[in-house]
């Protein structure tokens, strides 16, 4: 099953790339073409929690946790260029950075340099490796699952239960 998500993933890549690019030398956006790069994260001594929050909304709402969280470094993901530059100014101290595409490699390279102590998932952006491969707790806050994507986690309940597994 993990083959099969990482065949449709390596697809999907392929055709976003044209769009990708075009969207850089066009318009000079840069988050899809991020998302192909695995960013560099560095480590200190005080413990880390890492918060996928992908737009904006799901930035704005994950500030409620400022005050939780002053005594660890954090990392806060991104899919989307807004999202990255709402979380640069709402969480300043934080490292920022795109979340890679779900592949393994991608993930196990991002999580060999940073071994986080708790991953926060915010509302209804879930990625099976990225999960997978923090080997750490896993907690979603503001979870929401949409009637589609519910419909599309009950025409796939093997994915949805491995997907969900790791969740705290």
């Amino acid at each position: 099953m993990r083959l099969l998500y990482e065949i449709a993933l390596f697809l999907l890549a392929l055709v976003y790339l044209p769009k990708v690019l075009y969207q850089k030398k066009r318009y000079g956006k840069r988050g899809l073409l991020e998302r192909f790069k695995i960013p560099k994260l560095t480590s200190t001594n005080k413990p880390l929690i890492w918060m996928h929050a992908c737009s904006v909304g799901e930035t704005n709402a994950a500030t409620a946790l400022l005050p939780y969280l002053k005594n660890y470094d954090l990392i806060i993901s991104s899919t989307t260029e807004t999202g990255h530059q709402t979380a640069k100014k709402r969480f300043p101290d934080a490292q920022h950075i795109f979340l890679p595409f779900d592949f393994r490699w991608m993930q196990r390279k991002l999580f060999a340099q940073v071994k986080p102590i708790l991953l926060l998932l915010t509302e209804s952006d879930y990625w099976l490796n990225f999960i997978h491969e923090a080997n750490c707790p896993v907690a979603i806050i503001s979870g929401i699952l949409s009637e589609r994507s519910f419909n599309r986690h009950k025409r796939f309940p093997a994915f949805a239960q491995k997907l969900f597994a790791p969740v705290s």
